[in-house]
């Protein structure tokens, strides 16, 4: 089982609760700034440029929006007396060096771009082998097949399944190992008495010296309220937040089942006007042969090439290259192969090329260009959509 999957049940609170962003805003906290990327933006930038792309563009993105709110509150133990950065997708409770910085930035992004994956992908986010990832899909379905009336579930499992996405991309793609320090290494969901850290980082003695909490910024601070000595006395300890669930944002992926039943169709519409075109090709293509009095190869080829031809509006003589193409994907396709009279007298079908004195003739092997014009053609002209048979 993936370490993914023992994700500690940890207290979600249901991400529809009100008065969420005023709290935010009265104990300091940013919420999400216009010059953030809009949620749609991030899909497309990260089919385009990649996901670790896209991590250092929301990374830049935050910096350049402007200066993180700091707050002193040097009465509370968590914060060791010291002044603590509070951005909008990280909110370091104790950080008593710069060394691990980089890294809680990077994970910030990264846990924006896992909440955005989520998001956009909702009936097929891209991680398998997970529990969490699959629940989630039924929560998606479950809501969908209510008239996106039950909304309960859907809020229950996004964090769990924003949580799964992040631990696969740490953990499998190992997306931030080039910001740690050397010899330090990533471990997830491993417990510490009555509490169990989303991710740990260990120094190269194999201490835990970073404890990181993947949260929902309506769930900031909850770490203050867990048992455990570690989320008030270990070196570095960060919640680092994804937005609120924002239920208008949910949307099929084209790769998940929606978008596969679509291409279903798609696929047998393409096959049926595929097969339509075959018999239009084939039926041209044996009056052209029943039609045939040449004896010789050569006559037979500039007869099929000639009367091939016409079949279309500008009736002129086809190329050797297109018309063995032609003769070659009717040939392929297994159309009714016509016969031919053997020296013995016995009838044996034959294939399409060599029916018209072609040899050696290949599939692909050329013409392929003025073949697909020309059925382009001859689509037209017997009312049917233009699709290659390729």
């Amino acid at each position: 089982m993936p370490a993914y999957d023992r994700l500690e049940r940890k207290d979600h609170a249901d991400l529809r609760a009100s008065g969420s962003e005023g709290a935010a805003r009265a104990n300091g906290v940013p919420v999400p700034h216009p010059a953030h990327p809009a949620p749609d933006a991030v899909p497309a930038l990260q089919r385009s440029i990649g996901n670790a792309a896209v991590v250092r563009l929301l990374t830049e993105r935050r910096e350049t929006v402007g200066p993180a709110v700091t707050r002193t509150d040097s009465a509370s133990p968590a914060h060791g007396g010291a002044n603590v950065p509070v951005q909008r997708e990280i909110k370091w409770h104790r950080q008593t060096g710069t060394d691990l910085v980089a890294f809680g930035q990077s994970l910030s992004g990264l846990v924006e771009l896992a909440a955005q994956t989520v998001l956009h992908n909702a009936d097929s986010v891209p991680v398998g082998g997970s529990g969490h990832i699959d629940r989630w899909h039924t929560a998606y379905r479950t809501y969908l097949e209510s008239g996106k009336k039950d909304t309960d579930l859907v809020h229950a499992r996004f964090g769990y399944a924003v949580e799964a996405v992040v631990q696969s991309w740490l953990e499998t793609d190992k997306k931030l190992d080039h910001l740690l320090p050397d010899g330090y290494t990533i471990d997830f969901q491993v417990g510490s008495g009555n509490t169990r850290p989303d991710i740990r980082l260990l120094d190269s003695s194999k201490k835990a010296i970073a404890w990181f909490d993947v949260t929902s910024t309506e769930q900031v601070n909850h770490v203050l309220k867990k048992d455990g000595s570690g989320w008030t006395t270990k070196d570095y300890v960060a919640e680092v937040m994804y937005p609120k669930l924002d239920l208008s944002n949910l949307s099929p992926s084209d790769s998940g089942p929606a978008g596969a039943a679509k291409r279903r169709g798609q696929a047998k519409d393409k096959q049926q006007r595929k097969e339509q075109r075959i018999q239009a090709l084939g039926k041209a293509t044996r009056e052209v042969y029943d039609s045939m009095t040449a004896t010789s190869a050569k006559d037979k080829q500039n007869h099929f090439e000639v009367e091939m031809g016409k079949k279309v509006g500008d009736g002129a003589k086809l190329a050797p290259a297109a018309a063995k193409a032609l003769l070659s994907r009717l040939n392929r396709a297994g159309y009714q192969r016509p016969e031919k009279i053997t020296g013995k007298g016995r009838t044996e079908t034959t294939t399409w090329p060599t029916a018209f004195g072609y040899s050696k003739v290949k599939f692909g092997q050329g013409g392929g260009k003025a073949a697909d014009e020309f059925l382009d053609k001859l689509a037209l002209d017997t009312g049917m959509a233009s699709l290659s048979l390729s």
